[in-house]
C-alpha cells in the first residue's frame, strides 16, 4: 500500500537544520533511494534530495520565498498520529512551509495550533475497503485489470507521479481540490485511479492525463465514502457484483 507523503519548503539553512534534527530523533539509516527514520517502532521515508522541487510552478515558488531559494525535504510516513509529534519536534522555532498535498500550504510556525495534523488519514481497519477485494478470487476479466500499486521504489514512484498529474488537473472548486492524500490502486484498462482521501474515505478518477488543469467538472470522479459503504460502491463501479 503506498503511503502519503508531506514537503517541507524551506531556504538551505533551515533545511540542514531539519535533516539534523531528523537523523537524531531515532534510527536513521541513508539509503541509496530513499532514507529511513524509525521512531518508536513506526518508520518514515525521507527524500533529502531537491527532486519534488520541479513539481512546483516557478510563479508559487517565488511567492513563498520572494528573497530566497527554497529547498524540500519529503517525508512519507503512515498515519498523522505518528508523524505529528517528528514534525513538530524537527520543525519547531523554524521558518518554512509545509505542504500536505491535501490543503492550502502551511507555515511550519502555525503547525502546533494546525488542526489538519489531528484530521484522520486512514481509517483503523483495512478490512471493508475497496483494496480489501484485490486479495480475495474473483472470475470477470475486468477485475484483473484493476491491482494496487506495489509498496516499492517503483510504485511509490509512479504513485507520486499519478498523484502529480492529479494536482495538476484539479482546480479550485472540483470536489476532490487539494484532497487526494494517496493513490492506491491503477485501472491498467481505463487508466483510472483509486484514491485515498483526507478524511480517510475512497474516490475512482477518471484522469485526462492532459497535464495541465482542466475546465470545471474533470476529471471526473466517484466518490466511494468509507468501510463497507466504499467496498460496496468500488464493486458496482468496477462491476465486481
Amino acid at each position: 500500500m503506498v503511503r502519503p507523503t508531506l514537503i517541507v519548503l524551506a531556504d538551505g539553512d533551515t533545511k540542514a537544520q531539519i535533516l539534523a534534527r531528523l537523523q537524531s530523533s531515532g534510527e536513521y539509516a541513508t539509503q541509496p533511494v530513499f532514507d529511513r527514520l524509525t521512531v518508536d517502532g513506526s518508520y518514515f521515508e525521507i527524500d533529502p534530495t531537491d527532486t519534488v522541487l520541479g513539481e512546483y510552478e516557478d510563479p508559487t515558488l517565488r511567492a513563498l520565498f520572494p528573497g530566497s531559494e527554497p529547498h524540500t525535504v519529503m517525508i512519507e510516513y503512515g498515519a498523522r498520529e505518528e508523524v505529528r509529534p517528528l514534525l513538530l519536534e524537527v520543525t519547531r522555532g523554524l521558518e518554512g512551509v509545509l505542504d500536505t498535498n491535501t490543503g492550502p500550504f502551511l507555515r511550519l510556525s502555525d503547525l502546533p495550533a494546525s488542526t489538519w495534523l489531528a484530521r484522520p488519514g486512514r481509517p483503523d481497519s483495512a478490512e471493508d475497503e475497496p483494496l480489501a477485494f484485490f486479495h480475495e478470487d474473483h472470475d470477470l476479466p475486468r477485475e484483473q485489470s484493476w491491482q494496487p500499486i506495489p509498496d516499492d521504489t517503483a510504485g511509490r514512484r509512479r504513485a507520486r507521479s499519478v498523484l502529480a498529474e492529479l494536482e495538476r488537473e484539479l482546480v479550485r472548486g472540483h470536489p476532490l481540490f487539494r484532497r487526494i492524500v494517496a493513490v492506491e490502486a491503477f485501472d491498467g484498462a481505463s487508466d483510472d485511479v483509486l484514491a485515498r482521501l483526507d478524511d480517510g474515505s475512497c474516490a475512482i478518477v477518471h484522469p485526462t492525463w492532459s497535464g495541465r488543469p482542466e475546465r470545471p467538472g474533470y476529471p471526473t470522479c466517484e466518490l466511494l465514502g468509507t468501510g463497507a459503504e466504499s467496498a460496496l460502491r468500488f464493486r458496482q463501479s468496477v462491476q465486481w457484483l
